[in-house]
């Protein structure tokens, strides 16, 4: 598999490192007035877990960009998640190692039936990354994902002993902030 500059895979031979990809955008501020939230993820917040791709990598990073904008969604949890996956590498790593192992021998056994059309398949998904990546980075900054991202970064707040802010059903146009009481 190639590796982009900073030693990273990369997606399709000379594009740049999936992982190195910034976040899609800005999000436009939650129309109900929830708060952004203090952190979020995307595609590398899932950096540990990159390996189980093992001897398909360039079949699964060529959407790399696809991946970006569906992933920084759950945002939020991945940021709350990654920490979690770096703490448990070492536990983590033996698993890959086994997922690679049962990879590389359905790769042997595809490959003279896939091998002459795997930089076709490849090269395919690169194209409709390049058609699907604008789409879902619309998506992402809609006012209804940036509500969506907001509200899971409430919950989390609030999984962690704070206080949240909720539109008020029973005076419209404002807002109330609900928490653990005091």
């Amino acid at each position: 598999m190639p590796l982009s500059p900073g030693g990273a895979p990369s997606a399709v031979p000379g594009q740049a490192s999936p992982f190195a990809a910034v976040p899609v955008g800005t999000q436009p501020p939650c129309p109900l007035g929830w708060p952004a939230p203090k952190q979020s993820g995307g595609l590398a917040s899932l950096i540990g877990l990159a390996p189980l791709a093992g001897p398909f990598s360039s079949e699964a990073f060529a959407l790399g960009s696809v991946y970006q904008p569906i992933l920084q969604l759950v945002g939020p949890v991945l940021a709350e998640i990654a920490p979690v996956i770096t703490a448990n590498q070492p536990l983590i790593d033996p698993l890959i190692a086994r997922v690679q192992g049962v990879e590389a021998v359905v790769l042997e056994a595809i490959l003279p039936y896939y091998g002459p059309y795997r930089g076709q398949l490849i090269a395919a998904e690169g194209d409709l990354a390049k058609t699907l990546a604008p789409i879902l980075a619309r998506a992402y900054n809609s006012e209804i994902a940036s509500c969506f991202v907001a509200w899971q970064g409430q919950i989390i707040d609030q999984a962690k002993g704070g206080r949240i802010t909720v539109a008020s059903l029973a005076h419209p146009g404002t807002l109330v902030e609900l928490g653990p009481e005091e």
